[in-house]
């Protein structure tokens, strides 16, 4: 079968310092979150291809998507990172944030 190449979509996608997953409280439904125990340094409105941008400092974050009331984040690293991402001195880090809703395997 051919894969599905999704689709961007607006959402807003909130900015923690590297966040644990020691610092969120799980919703019933996988990757969902209820609270993140962190405080926010940027909320950003992704278009309605999902493009998104901001400014940030040098350091390590954690990105999520806020769908329905919830915090998203799928990738985890091998620390219990979740959403890690890395943001290096005078280099733009490009990042592909997947959201997958209805997933059939």
């Amino acid at each position: 079968m051919p894969r599905h190449k999704g689709k961007g979509i607006p959402a807003l996608v909130y900015i923690y310092p590297i966040v644990n997953l020691s610092q969120v409280e799980p919703d019933q439904k996988a990757s969902f979150y209820k609270t993140v125990h962190a405080r926010v340094i940027k909320t950003v409105q992704a278009d309605s291809t999902g493009f998104f941008e901001a400014s940030l400092d040098t350091g390590n974050y954690s990105l999520f998507i806020r769908i329905g009331g919830l915090y998203y984040a799928s990738l985890t690293d091998q620390y219990n990172h979740l959403a890690p991402i890395r943001v290096e001195a005078q280099k733009v880090t490009y990042i592909e944030l997947t959201y997958k809703d209805r997933v059939t395997y």
